[in-house]
C-alpha cells in the first residue's frame, strides 16, 4: 500500500554473510539439501578462475608411465605442471592450459585451448610459430555432458548440455547430475564424530562411467575402421578398443559418497568413489573456501584428486594412490563476461584454421574448410594433424589425453551421460 514501509530484520551471521533461518533449523531433507546444491551451481555464472594443475606421479616418473600402460616416452609429457584458465557465463565455457612443451627440437610454452560460445565450438592449440585453430559444430547426441578436468567439474560443477538446446551448456551440481542420470539416493545424514564430524555425508549408488561407455560401443564397427586408417592411428585405435573391451566386464554402478558443508552453503568438501565391494578408487579433497563476492556460493581454492584405479589400467585397484592431481587456484573473479571474451580467433600469418561452420565446408575432405593465415588461396591439408573425432566422445577422450595427442590433453575430455 501507498505510503507504508516493511523492515524486515534479517539475523547476521558473524562473518557478515546473512543467515537462512531454514539453515538454522538443521534442515538436512533431501529436498533441501538438493536444492540448495542447484542454487550454489546457478550462483556461479559468471566467474573466471585462474589456476594451476599438477598431475604428480606415484614414484619415480619414468617408472609411474611405464605402469600406467600410458605410450609415452618423456614423463614429462604427463607429468606437468600447467596454468589454466577457466571462464563460465551464461552457457558459454572457456578452458586453457599453458606449459612448457617441447617439439622437433623446438623448446616453447605449449597453449592448448577450448571453448564453446554461441553454438560453435573452437578447439586450439600455439606452440612456438605452430597456430593450429578448429571450429565446428557442437556434436548433436542427445543428453551428453562435458565431463572434464576443469577446475568446476573436479569442484563438483558440471557442465552438461541443456535439455533444450544442443550447443548451450547448463553448470549442474554433479550431485542433482547423478542422481537424474540414474544414480539412486541412499541417504543424506550428518557426520556425528571423527574428522568429518558436523559434514554432511550423502551417499549415493550410481552409474559406472567406464561400464557405462564401453556400453555404447559398437566393438565391430569399431573394428571395421581399423581397414581405412593408417597404421599408426589404426594402433592407436586398436589400443583404445581394448581398454574399452576391458571395461565391459566393470561393474554397471559405483557407490558415490560426498561431504558437505552446512557452513559453506553446502559446498563439497570431500568425494570418494568405491567399487561395490568397497574397494576405494578416486578421493578427492577440497581446502581454503572462499565466498564468491556478492553471493552464497563458495569455491575451494585447493583440489586434491587421489587416483586409485585409472582409465588406462581399468581391471587394476591400487592400495595407494596411482596418480594424484592437485588444482591450486590464484584467482576467482566474478565481473560480468561478454560473448566475445569466448570466441577464439587465430590471426597470426601462418595460423593454420580449420573450419566447419564455414560456407561449403561440407563438401570439404574431412567437413573441414582449411586456410592458412596469409595465403590467398585454399589448399588442402598437408599436416599429420588429427582432427577431433565425432563419432565417440570416449574415444576423444583416450585418444588425446591417453595417448598423448596434440589437443586438449589432460584437461578435456567428453563423458556420455544417460537421463534417468
Amino acid at each position: 500500500m501507498p505510503g507504508l514501509l516493511f523492515i524486515v530484520a534479517i539475523p547476521s551471521r558473524a562473518d557478515g554473510q546473512t543467515s537462512d533461518p531454514a539453515a538454522d533449523q538443521d534442515d538436512y531433507s533431501s529436498q533441501r539439501v538438493l536444492e540448495m546444491l542447484r542454487e550454489n551451481a546457478a550462483s556461479l555464472s559468471p566467474v573466471t578462475v585462474a589456476y594451476t594443475r599438477v598431475r604428480v606421479p606415484a614414484g619415480d616418473p619414468g617408472e609411474s608411465l611405464s605402469s600406467l600402460n600410458v605410450p609415452l616416452e618423456n614423463p614429462r609429457d604427463y607429468f606437468f605442471s600447467s596454468e589454466c584458465k577457466l571462464m563460465w557465463s551464461k552457457g558459454r565455457l572457456y578452458l586453457s592450459q599453458t606449459r612448457p612443451g617441447t617439439g622437433e627440437g623446438e623448446s616453447s610454452t605449449f597453449l592448448q585451448e577450448y571453448s564453446l560460445v554461441d553454438g560453435v565450438e573452437y578447439v586450439g592449440r600455439r606452440f612456438a610459430s605452430h597456430h593450429h585453430l578448429f571450429k565446428q559444430r557442437p556434436t548433436p547426441t542427445p543428453n551428453e555432458a562435458v565431463d572434464s578436468t576443469n577446475y568446476l567439474a573436479v569442484c563438483g560443477h558440471i557442465p552438461t548440455w541443456g535439455d533444450d538446446q544442443i550447443g548451450s551448456l547448463e553448470l549442474r551440481s554433479g550431485i542433482t547430475h547423478l542422481l537424474d542420470s540414474g544414480g539412486s539416493l541412499k541417504g543424506i545424514q550428518p557426520e556425528k564424530s571423527g574428522a568429518k564430524k558436523n559434514l554432511l555425508r550423502v551417499d549415493i549408488i550410481g552409474p559406472n562411467p567406464w561400464r557405462q561407455q564401453a556400453d555404447s560401443i559398437d566393438f565391430e564397427a569399431e573394428r571395421q575402421k581399423l581397414e581405412s586408417m593408417n597404421p599408426e592411428m589404426a594402433d592407436r585405435h586398436r589400443r583404445w578398443v581394448t581398454l574399452l573391451e576391458e571395461q565391459k566386464s566393470a561393474s554397471p554402478t559405483r557407490n558415490y559418497t560426498f561431504w558437505l558443508d552446512p557452513k559453506s552453503h553446502f559446498a563439497i568438501s570431500a568425494s570418494e568413489e568405491r567399487m561395490d565391494e568397497g574397494l576405494l578408487l578416486v578421493e578427492r579433497k577440497y581446502a581454503e573456501f572462499e565466498q564468491i563476492q556478492g553471493r552464497n556460493v563458495w569455491l575451494p581454492r585447493i583440489c586434491t584428486v587421489r587416483h586409485f584405479s585409472y582409465h588406462t589400467l581399468p581391471s587394476r585397484v591400487s592400495a595407494s594412490p596411482l596418480v594424484t592431481e592437485e588444482f591450486r587456484v590464484s584467482s576467482i573473479d566474478s565481473h560480468p563476461l561478454e560473448p566475445s571474451h569466448f570466441v577464439v580467433e587465430y590471426t597470426e600469418g601462418g595460423a593454420w584454421i580449420d573450419d566447419a561452420t564455414a560456407p561449403g565446408a561440407a563438401n570439404e575432405p574431412g567437413g573441414y574448410l582449411s586456410t592458412v593465415i596469409g595465403l590467398e588461396r585454399h589448399e588442402p591439408i598437408e599436416s599429420d594433424v588429427v582432427k577431433p573425432s565425432t563419432y565417440s566422445s570416449w574415444q576423444w577422450f583416450v585418444g588425446l589425453n591417453v595417448l598423448g595427442l596434440i589437443v586438449l590433453v589432460g584437461f578435456f575430455g567428453w563423458r556420455r551421460i544417460k537421463h534417468a
